[in-house]
Order: C-alpha cells, then structure tokens, then sequence
C-alpha cells in the first residue's frame, strides 16, 4: 500500500509543472497558470481590463486551488502611468482574494533606468501599504518563483518545482515576440 502511495506521488510530483496554461489575454496582457501559481504577463501598462479579466480567473482558479501564488511579469513596455480608478479596483480585488493568495512576486523583465525607478517604486509602495499577504518586486523572473518558493504554506509540488521560472521565462519571451 505504502508504494502505491509513493508512486502516486511522485508521478504528481513528476507531472505537475507540464507548461504556461494559458487562461485569457487582451491588449497587453495575458493571464495564465503554472500548477497552482496564476501568472500575469504584462506588455502595456495595466488597464481596467485586465484587472477584470484577471478577476475572473482568479474566481476560476480559486475553485482548485483554493491557496495559491501570484506571480506577475513585467516588460519594458508596460512600465508607463495605469489608466486612472486601477488603483480602487486592484485595492478591492486584493482584498476579495486575501485569503487565497500566499504571496505575488513581481518580476521587473527591463533593463534602464525607467525599470530601476519602477523596482523603487513597487518596493516602497509594498512597505507603505498594508497587504494581507506578502508582495515582493524583483528583476528577475527567478528571484521572483524563488522567493515565492520559499514561503510558508505553498503547495508542495510549486515549493519543489525547478521549472516553473524557465516555464514563465519563456511565457514572457513569447508574448513579447508575437
């Protein structure tokens, strides 16, 4: 019985990172999961749609997962001024999903001052603002699953998972390239 159980295990283990699963996209945005770690792809600053798309794919991903992390990817492009009123929709949907969410890691994918400045930016609003869960901004797209990987309570198989960076990595090169 004892190897049934640890075959199963790690035939879970072995296949629960396959790829990028693509959820929805618009305008600058797509919005996808690895495993239980929903990931946002960001190519043109944030706008009111995609904060709503993204609301509903975290209502979808919380019916199987109901813990899980956020991981969102920065480029270049999408370093600019968000449409105005994101902020009172983002402050709601942080508080609608604060006890699902484990942690977001933001990857800054950008080189220049414009990226530095955004990196100061995240990190001083992360300390100023109160967050029910732990966000952190980073300048890669490894320190950001790192970081999320090693906070408490992820799901096993994302905490172990040595492919999810290179998977949203690529996820990110591809967008950009289409």
């Amino acid at each position: 019985m004892l190897s049934i159980a640890l075959f199963v295990a790690a035939f879970a283990y072995s296949h629960w990172t396959v790829a990028f699963t693509l959820i929805s996209e618009g305008p600058g945005f797509q919005v996808g999961r690895i495993g239980s770690v929903i990931v946002t792809i960001h190519t043109q600053a944030a706008t009111v749609e995609l904060i709503k798309t993204l609301d509903v794919a975290l209502e979808q991903h919380r019916a199987s997962f109901p813990r899980f992390s956020v991981l969102a990817l920065v480029s270049g492009g999408a370093i600019k001024t968000p449409e105005s009123g994101l902020k009172d929709l983002v402050i709601a949907q942080e508080k609608r999903f604060s006890s699902a969410i484990i942690g977001a890691g933001v990857a800054i994918e950008a080189k220049g001052l414009s990226a530095v400045l955004t990196r100061t930016f995240l990190a001083a609003y992360t300390l100023l603002s109160s967050h029910a869960f732990p966000v952190k901004s980073f300048g890669t797209t490894e320190l950001a699953v790192a970081w999320l990987q090693s906070l408490p309570n992820q799901e096993q198989y994302f905490a172990k998972d040595s492919q999810c960076a290179a998977l949203a990595k690529q996820a990110l090169t591809t967008r950009l390239a289409a």
